[in-house]
């Protein structure tokens, strides 16, 4: 049975993929993705995980997801009830159980609204210089690789115009071209790729929820420009694969993560209350042979699609 690759579909054109240097993935690479919410929800639909999962055919790579939708590189997100500091602190001590080889990063999408969008440009690079930084301080990834935030949808009223948030969006990605070459990154300008200020590529409906977060459609055309960006070619369909059963085991595999790294009680097991249920904690490790279970699965699935 064919199964229709909905993880890959694209709807315009093709654009023309990087000329040199496309990424490679190693044997038992290890990808981390570290960002706001257009990587953490992913989670949920699991469609840039499966189509760089895809892309890596034989050779065996796992992904853990650490995005945190409204964070920013000082890590506002992720502090829980202490400063920002906090947060990196916690970052830092997940990357060094992780150990990645290749780590992914989208941070920015918070100037697209800034009041002062200069002097915010010039504090967010420092910012992301000090986070890559703090990254290779606790592992030693073989690639970092920045992406700029795709950009945002005009859907109509009675939600505003993007046009001026998309200028200060294509602003940015041209500041971190240079920026990612100086930090020793490779750059994917993930906001051109998608039509940047132009708009959305072509489409029967639109690719966001409210302008702003991409829903399941918008998701497979991310993932397909990300592959572009990358230089890696879509595998083509395969007879008897079922890409939606490796999508599906993305997303069980996912959720287990979240609840290994963000339990819904943290305040009792690692926070102030940890005096209370703390002894607890030790429970998280048994997501880990769960984890790990999961990908094996999506490892048996998409080796089927690479044969």
């Amino acid at each position: 049975m064919l199964i229709v690759p909905v993880v890959l579909a694209l709807f315009t054109t093709p654009m023309t993929l990087p000329a040199a240097d496309p990424f490679q993935f190693h044997d038992n690479d290890r990808v981390v993705m570290i960002g706001s919410a257009v990587l953490e929800r992913d989670y949920a639909y699991g469609q840039l995980e499966s189509a760089l999962t895809l892309a890596a055919g034989n050779t065996p790579v796992t992904f853990r997801n650490l995005a945190w939708s409204g964070d920013t590189v000082f890590g506002h997100a992720r502090s829980y009830f202490g400063p920002p500091s906090e947060g990196l602190d916690r970052l830092g001590e997940l990357l060094e159980g992780l150990d990645p080889t290749v780590v992914i990063l989208c941070y920015g999408v918070e100037l697209a609204h800034e009041s002062n969008p200069n002097a915010a440009h010039d504090e967010f690079l420092e910012g992301y210089g000090a986070l890559i930084e703090r990254i290779r301080s606790h592992c030693q990834p073989r690639e970092i690789i920045v992406l700029s935030p795709p950009p945002l949808e005009d859907v109509g009223p009675p939600l505003p115009s993007q046009q001026e948030a998309n200028q200060r969006l294509a602003d940015l990605s041209a500041e971190l071209d240079p920026f990612s070459r100086e930090a020793n990154a490779r750059y994917v300008d993930w906001f051109g790729l998608m039509g940047g200020g132009a708009g959305l590529p072509e489409h029967p409906g639109p690719l966001t929820d409210n302008g702003i977060h991409y829903h399941a459609d918008g998701y497979r055309v991310l993932a397909a420009r990300l592959l572009q960006g990358l230089g890696l070619a879509a595998p083509a369909a395969a007879e008897g694969v079922d890409t939606e059963a490796l999508r599906q085991a993305v997303i069980a595999k996912n959720e287990l993560f979240f609840h290994r790294w963000r339990p819904a009680n943290e305040t009792y097991l690692h926070g102030f209350r940890k005096h209370e249920q703390g002894q607890n904690a030790a429970e998280l490790l048994e997501f880990e042979p769960m984890v790990a279970a999961k990908d094996e699965v999506i490892h048996q699935l998409k080796t089927r699609s690479a044969n």
